[in-house]
């Protein structure tokens, strides 16, 4: 792989697949999809993960990549994790609109505290 970004990018997919895996074991990078593509990730409930390690940041293409790719894998939830400059993968940012959060908090809520 001679291309510097694409080595980037797969050094960033590779790292947030081993954080992933603490809550789906089985989750792989996925395949070329092609025109169909179905986010980086695969294996991960019910999240479509797209990830992005790039230098400027265009939050709204990337959610909008998300929600294709969600759209074409069946999943209810995009969700796109993005590299933090020199940090580490844990502190990269999970970036979601917010309708999409608060169908994540309705569906999971009747076990959260309200006030």
């Amino acid at each position: 792989m001679s291309n510097p970004s694409k080595q980037k990018g797969t050094k960033w997919e590779t790292e947030t697949l081993e954080l992933i895996k603490r809550l789906y074991p089985d989750a792989i990078r996925s395949p070329a999809w092609g025109s169909e593509d179905r986010g980086d990730l695969h294996g991960t409930g019910p999240f479509t993960i797209e990830c992005k390690a790039v230098k400027s940041f265009n939050l709204s293409q990337f959610i909008e990549e998300a929600k294709v790719e969600a759209k074409n894998a069946g999943k209810e939830f995009p969700v796109v994790f993005l590299k933090r400059p020199r940090k580490s993968t844990a502190e990269g940012y999970a970036i979601m609109e917010i309708g999409t959060y608060i169908n994540l908090i309705e569906k999971i809520g009747a076990n959260l505290e309200k006030p």
